[in-house]
């Protein structure tokens, strides 16, 4: 089988492997799709969240594919059966895990760490992280369900109410994807902001009343919550100012791990701020996500801008960091 590694940084290598041996509670997947995720990107350019002594590091978790082998315990999946991985394997039974923080399990590993990562042609996962699709869906829309689970797990952090002005800052795929989930909740106001004029035409397109270019125009409105999927910490630094009297600002982008936020505490005191952040997803989430996409309740489609085979990986990789894609790139993990 064909087995990409990210072997250093700016390096990938695509290896020939045999295919990972099943192993008892375990799930053989052959991938369909894979989501280019915007850490996959941090990842590429040394600017890992897991730090910088993990490669070679297996890139690539937004998943889908079919079930090629079960192993001994394993009920409720068949050879075949279209499934989504959870790239979070946990106990299930440490005290972070029975607190829903599945995300902070005191046994943690990854599909990134572990491997083979989901750009590759297989891959294997405990059956707990294994969800099967019951409705037959477009494996490429199926490769949303783990990005919008982490936007399901950092929004429940946030109460929105009927008189709420929101911006989402950062028109990026994510900031798109959480686009999608909002422009129907019950809210006054949605305003989508970034400093790149097409990605906010492509907000329009998508139905955005209201959008401002952050680098050209002064937003004089304020907010009563704040969603920053910028990743940028320059920008973060300006975001108390962003906000309303008793706002709730949500840091939801990637910052690159050696960079920093200075802010008054006493300004969050006076304004009466709640600051909140979200590490991945629980399993929780990731299961609300799939029955999102399964039910049509948010539609992904309009997202994707491209289907890459694997073999153009790394000139996808730089095309998002060039800022020149609108939505998200997905990786047909069958084509090289």
């Amino acid at each position: 089988m064909r087995k990409v590694v990210l072997a250093d940084v700016r390096r990938i290598e695509y290896l020939e492997v045999p295919k990972p041996e099943i192993r008892p509670g375990w799930v053989t997947v052959k991938l369909l799709r894979c989501g280019l995720c915007g850490t996959d990107v941090h990842n590429y350019y040394l600017e890992t969240i897991f730090g910088k002594d993990r490669y070679p590091f297996h890139m690539g978790h937004e998943t889908c594919g079919l079930v090629d082998e079960i192993g001994e315990g394993v009920e409720g999946l068949r050879v075949s059966d279209t499934v989504v991985i959870n790239p979070f394997w946990t106990c299930g039974v440490c005290p972070e895990c029975l607190m829903g923080h599945n995300n902070n399990c005191e046994h943690l590993n990854t599909i990134g760490l572990s491997g083979p990562s989901g750009n590759s042609e297989y891959t294997m996962a405990p059956a707990a992280s294994i969800l099967k699709v019951t409705k037959d869906i477009d494996p490429t829309l199926l490769a949303f369900t783990e990005p919008l689970g982490t936007l399901i797990y950092a929004m429940d952090k946030i109460r929105l109410l009927p008189v709420h002005d929101v911006l989402i800052l950062g028109a990026g795929a994510i900031g798109m994807l959480l686009f999608q989930m909002l422009r129907n909740e019950h809210i006054r106001s949605l305003t989508v902001a970034d400093i790149v004029d097409e990605k906010l035409e492509f907000a329009k397109k998508l139905g955005a009343e209201r959008v401002i270019n952050t680098a050209k125009e002064a937003d004089d409105r304020k907010y009563d919550v704040l969603i920053d999927c910028t990743g940028d910490a320059q920008e973060a630094g300006k975001d108390f100012g962003r906000m309303k009297f008793g706002g709730q600002l949500l840091i939801y982008g990637v910052c690159p791990i050696d960079s920093t936020v200075t802010f008054s505490p006493f300004d969050m005191y006076k304004k009466d701020l709640s600051v909140h952040a979200a590490f991945a997803l629980n399993h929780s989430a990731f299961q609300r996500a799939l029955a999102m996409i399964e039910s049509g309740r948010i539609d992904v489609k309009p997202l994707v801008a491209g289907i890459y085979p694997v073999g153009k990986l790394e000139e996808c990789i730089k095309m998002v960091r060039a800022g020149k894609v609108n939505g998200k790139i997905v990786i047909d993990t069958t084509r090289f």
